[in-house]
């Protein structure tokens, strides 16, 4: 987890998990979430995600922030749950107030890690989306390639001219 000195106060005390009917409510607006590029400094690496404004009006009340009229800064369960899809290591870190439908994420950066000063979770974060990737190549893709090469085919059997 990227830390930037997140106020825990403005966060559930433990990830609040939606319920299947919540989750339902919030499964139409999955595809309408849009996803900035990434963007950085010498620290973290950035990106905003945008939720459909009416999708906030589906979003459970624990989820808020009354006195500021926001979400709370979500857990990595919350936010996951609302059906936001990112790689791992992603905090979301701010709520841009303006526009309470615009989440802020951020990540250790590549230029953070640039020199060697002992923190390796970067390349810990990369070496997990290296083994994610490689499984879902591996699961997705190989079972389909075996299919469809004669070499893993069973050869076909001889036919028996007994009998005749």
């Amino acid at each position: 987890m990227a830390n930037m000195d997140i106020d825990a106060t403005r966060r559930n005390k433990k990830p609040r998990p939606l319920s299947d009917s919540e989750r339902e409510r919030l499964d139409e607006f999955i595809e309408s979430i849009h996803y900035s590029s990434r963007y950085s400094d010498d620290h973290f690496e950035y990106r905003h995600v945008q939720l459909p404004k009416q999708m906030l009006k589906a979003i459970p009340k624990e989820y808020f922030d009354g006195s500021r009229g926001t979400l709370k800064l979500l857990w990595e369960d919350e936010w996951r749950a609302l059906g936001i899809t990112q790689s791992l290591g992603w905090e979301h870190y701010e709520v841009h107030e303006p526009e309470p439908h615009i989440l802020l994420f951020n990540a250790l950066g590549v230029t953070a890690h640039d020199e060697d000063d002992g923190d390796d979770f970067h390349d810990a974060r990369l070496q997990l989306d290296l083994v994610s990737f490689k499984f879902l190549i591996e699961s997705q893709f190989k079972p389909r390639l075996r299919q469809s090469d004669p070499r893993t085919q069973p050869s076909p059997q001889p036919q028996s001219t007994a009998g005749a």
